[in-house]
Formats: C-alpha cells, structure tokens, sequence
C-alpha cells in the first residue's frame, strides 16, 4: 500500500462471513484494506439505518479499496463486486474512471473492468460493476489457487473525489466451471 499502515484500515477476517442464502462471501467494510482508511479525514465508518457498517469516503485523491477471501470452492464461478453508493454531495468522478481487478491465486491473472462511477449519481445502492467480474477456480485447484484477491481503485486522475459510501464486497457463487 502507497501509505502508511497507521492511516490505512487494514482488514480484519472476523468481518468476513459466508452468506449461504446468497451463496456469497459478504466483506464489510472493516473487512477490507482501504488506504487511509482509519483517517477520519479521508474516510468515516458509520451505522446505516439497518445497523450495518458503511465506510464513506471523506476526500482522496487516492482511492484503494482491496480484500480476498480463501477457501473458495474447486469447480465454482464467482462473480466480484462492491456494493455502493453516491452521496447527493459527491464530487471527483465526473471526469475519471475506476478500476476494479480480481485475480485467483498468487500468480493469477489481473481481469480488469473500467467503472465509471458518475453514472451512479442519485441510485442509491448499486452493484458495481454492472458487467459482471467473474472469476473460476479450477476443479483441480491447489489451496493457494482458491484464494480469490480483488480490488477497487482510482490512481490516475489525482483529483480529489468523495462521497463514495462502501456498503460492502462480494464474491458470489454463480455456477460450475
């Protein structure tokens, strides 16, 4: 990480937690390494009216928002993605795009897909991205290759942006390799 680890929020496996209904992994915000994330200058975690934790972007002009979770299932496709939303005072993202990567394993392969988050303005709660980020592990994969890392990011612009709330990551089971 580009900051020092006293600033960044670096997460924590307790907030991570399988959701069998949703047949997902559900990482909250406490769950995720986010850069200055435990700088209540560039980042605020608070309560959402249903009592779960929300981590809302202050200002940055430096957005990284990472996590992984281990033991995903031999055989299984999982889509990646990040629960969201714009506040009505969110400013920075007219002019920039957003980068989320997924990878399986330490020597994976980076999928990218390019997110413009202006698009999001008075939504609400929205799924990004909106193609679906899939990632599959292999019948016949190893321990270390049923690790699925990903991350959130917007390090180009050096603009500052904010109002970005951070309801959650996903990583859902969506069928058989």
């Amino acid at each position: 990480m580009a900051s020092s680890k006293c600033n960044d929020l670096v997460g924590d496996t307790d907030f991570i937690e399988w959701q069998e209904a949703e047949k997902q992994f559900k990482i909250s915000p406490r769950g995720l390494n986010i850069v200055m994330g435990n700088n209540d200058h560039y980042w605020k975690l608070f309560k959402s009216e249903n009592g779960s934790e929300v981590a809302e972007l202050m200002q940055v002009c430096w957005l990284e928002v990472v996590g992984c979770v281990e033991n995903a299932r031999p055989g299984t496709k999982y889509q990646v993605g990040f629960r969201v939303a714009l506040k009505p005072n969110a400013t920075g993202w007219d002019e920039c795009t957003a980068i989320m990567v997924a990878k399986l394993g330490k020597s994976g392969k980076m999928i990218p897909i390019g997110i413009d988050l202006s698009q999001y303005y008075g939504k609400g709660l929205v799924e990004i991205p909106a193609e679906p980020l899939v990632v599959e592990v292999p019948q016949q994969a190893s321990p270390s290759e049923q690790k699925i890392s990903f991350g959130l990011y917007e390090i180009k612009q050096g603009n500052w942006k904010r109002g970005l709330e951070v309801h959650y990551a996903f990583v859902r089971e969506i069928g058989s390799v």
